[in-house]
């Protein structure tokens, strides 16, 4: 799946360890690499090689998942909020000897990898000051989910009922949130990267820190982004938007709230949303990770869709487009 060149490493954080995959490529700018719930760094198998040739990869494990460490539960799960995440990311990447790097997440809602102003709050001046990036989301999920949701107001119960309720069958439930999120898509699903998915997540301990995640994002996490209300982010930032996902019959928040020096663009296929202010880096990489981002998605290699492309382009040359910093 990873070849000699991908190096599998445990590396000690200030409060926990990480299990990482680490493909160094000299002279090239870091990217890391960041997966959801409930996977682990295996996200990235396909994807990973149309991007080694233009950046260092890091592709951890997070806290609460895969072989990393699962701190204890807290009263308000701070163990697994996105603060904790993104400075166990910042802490990583300077054990690897990357003090600035890109950053690339899986699509994400609630529960899902540290947003950008998190990073801002793990290391002052890494990437300036950060606005809340639709952490929002989880209230209307509260008050009226669609079928498709309830996994994200089911977590965020108290424990330990929904551990008790996994526990008998985690791959089941597991097999089960990657067939409605996919749409019933299973064969797009590596059968290998699946079963160490259900390998990882059949620990009680993963399972429990799990849970803890999404209980922050409905928490702590909220508490923290109206903390940054009303702070930007300083740096370049690229917000794929789909507007035909779950959430957006749900929420009429755009990415980054819709206002501020923000600019949108739309496509045939994705939504390039560009932000924030400031000194673009490494556009070559960018367009490098655009192009195999949306390769990716169509499940085959080639150019972005016209749309996509004409995106990229002026955003190069904007200096409008570049990854996190």
């Amino acid at each position: 799946m990873f070849d000699a060149r991908y190096e599998l490493r445990t590396v000690q954080v200030a409060q926990t360890f990480l299990r990482v995959r680490v493909c160094r490529n000299e002279g090239r700018p870091p990217l890391l690499l960041l997966h959801g719930y409930p996977e682990t760094h295996l996200l990235w198998h396909r994807l990973a090689p149309r991007l080694e040739a233009h950046f260092s990869l890091v592709m951890p494990d997070l806290r609460g998942y895969g072989d990393s460490g699962k701190p204890p539960s807290e009263p308000d799960c701070a163990n697994q909020s996105k603060r904790a995440m993104a400075r166990d990311m910042v802490q990583l990447m300077d054990v690897l000897g990357y003090p600035r790097f890109h950053r690339r997440p899986r699509p994400w809602g609630p529960g899902g990898p540290p947003p950008v102003p998190r990073f801002s709050g793990a290391r002052p001046g890494r990437l300036g000051h950060g606005h809340r990036a639709h952490r929002d989301d989880l209230r209307p999920h509260r008050q009226g989910p669609g079928d498709g949701l309830f996994p994200l107001v089911f977590l965020i119960q108290e424990a330990p009922l929904p551990e008790r309720m996994i526990a008998p069958d985690p791959a089941a439930w597991l097999k089960g949130c990657l067939s409605r999120w996919s749409q019933g898509n299973e064969a797009a699903f590596d059968p290998a990267v699946v079963a160490d998915y259900v390998r990882c997540f059949s620990d009680p301990e993963a399972i429990r820190a799990s849970c803890d995640d999404y209980r922050a994002a409905a928490g702590i996490d909220l508490i923290h982004d109206a903390a940054d209300a009303g702070q930007r982010v300083a740096c370049p930032l690229l917000v794929l938007w789909g507007p035909r996902a779950s959430s957006a019959a749900i929420t009429t928040s755009l990415p980054c709230g819709g206002k501020g020096g923000g600019r949108h663009r739309q496509g045939p296929a994705l939504r390039p949303l560009f932000a924030g202010r400031g000194t673009a880096g490494g556009g070559g990489g960018s367009a490098a990770l655009f192009r195999a981002h949306d390769s990716g998605l169509s499940g085959r290699a080639g150019r972005p869709s016209i749309g996509a492309e004409r995106n990229l382009q002026e955003g190069s040359r904007s200096g409008r487009f570049s990854s996190v910093r």
